[in-house]
Order: C-alpha cells, then structure tokens, then sequence
C-alpha cells in the first residue's frame, strides 16, 4: 500500500488547482494507492472561510482513494469553530499553513485541536513564521507532522522529530541528499513518511526519490504506505 501523505485538491488561481480526477490519474501514473488530500492555502484575507471547502472535501470521504483533511485558516476569527466543523464532517486530519503568521502565536489552537484528537499536518519553510523551531513547544499531543522537512532546517527538524514522541516528518520538496540525511538521522523510521505535494511535485518523482535515498526495500515500504498508518483513524 503506498499512501502520499500531502497532496492538494480544489482551486486557489489559474496556476494552483487541482481535480480529483487529475490527482486520481496522477496517482494511477505513479502507482499511488491512497493521497491524504486537503485544501490549497489561504490567502492574505483574513476574512476568508474554509467552511464550504471542508463540506466539500467531506463529500469525498466514500472515496476509497483519498483521505480527505479539512483546513484552518490561522488568520481568520472562526479558526475555532472551523476546527470543531472539521471534526463533525468526520474529516481525518487537518492541515494549516503558516507562511503568513508564525505558529507559537496559536496555542489556544493548538490546545482547542488537542481536544479534538485529530492528526495534524503543517507547512514548514525558510521564513521565520513557517520555521520548524517553533513546533517544538506547542500545546499538542495529538499526531504533527511536519511537512517539507522542516526545508532548510531540517536539522532542526530532525532534532524535534526525535525529542518528541508525537511529532512525524514527510519529505515532499526535500532533496535526494537531504532525504538520504533525514532517513538516516531519524532514530525511530516509523515516524518518517512520503509526501508529493502534488500538484505542485509529481509523485512517481517523489516516490523515486525515496527508493534513490534508501537501499532497504522494507523501509522503502514502510515510508511510502505503512508508516502513516498507524496515525489514521
């Protein structure tokens, strides 16, 4: 079973869209059983709502194919009741991105999603509000995982990942060389797992770049399927 853990459905522009049957035929290319798949990112706006996007991502659930995470945007007022809105629509995760306002500024989120005991999956990058140091400390025992590796921190990264018994870590955008590093620096491989990012990264490369930076074939398996799992409901 190869499941992608970060994958994106939906429409934000004219360069960032996506169709179920677009991933489905991706997927298919790639030999992708299962994609995790939520919401592009939000917007500057605070003002702007994912609670008709979730609806619709909750439609998908019948879907054997997909694993349908709804989304938070951070920066908006119902950040709360849209959490809790996930939850009801029986959505397996949720994704928030934080490009636009660091984390640490969202504990009472983070303690409000605790609660809910959903996995989580978040933006990392090189700016300082998506900088990986920050998850370190947050309220939160329920299942993270970092996405993108932490990028150019991925030291950091990997430190966080084996401090922190919930914590986890996909490779979508990493490098081959800093995939090869993160696979061998994480202490505990069950915690390491493979992401596309599609559409923005295809996944039969990404998939590939996993098989490239480990030569154990049971650890391939366990990185692009079995490892995530354990933390789906």
């Amino acid at each position: 079973m190869i499941i992608d853990s970060h994958s994106h459905l939906g429409y934000e522009s004219r360069t960032q869209y996506q169709t179920p049957s677009q991933l489905t035929k991706t997927m298919d290319i790639s030999g992708v059983d299962k994609s995790v798949v939520f919401p592009f990112g939000p917007e500057f706006s605070k003002k702007q709502s994912y609670y008709k996007i979730n609806e619709a991502m909750s439609k998908l659930l019948p879907n054997k194919r997909f694993i349908p995470f709804g989304r938070i945007n951070q920066l908006s007022r119902d950040m709360f009741s849209e959490a809790e809105h996930i939850h009801s629509l029986g959505l397996k995760g949720i994704k928030i991105h934080t490009h636009n306002e660091a984390i640490k500024w969202y504990h009472p989120l983070f303690r409000k999603l605790d609660k809910l005991d959903l996995p989580l999956i978040i933006h990392t990058g090189n700016n300082y509000n998506s900088d990986v140091r920050h998850l370190k400390d947050i309220p939160c025992s329920s299942p993270i995982i970092i996405a993108h590796g932490g990028k150019d921190k991925i030291s950091e990264a990997i430190k966080i990942v084996n401090s922190c018994e919930n914590l986890y870590i996909e490779t979508s955008l990493l490098s081959l060389r800093r995939t090869q590093i993160l696979i061998d620096r994480v202490k505990d491989k069950s915690k390491i797992f493979f992401g596309s990012d599609s559409p923005f990264h295809h996944p039969e490369l990404e998939l590939k770049k996993i098989r490239y930076a480990c030569n154990d074939e049971h650890l391939v398996r366990q990185i692009s399927g079995k490892n995530i799992q354990k933390i789906l409901k």
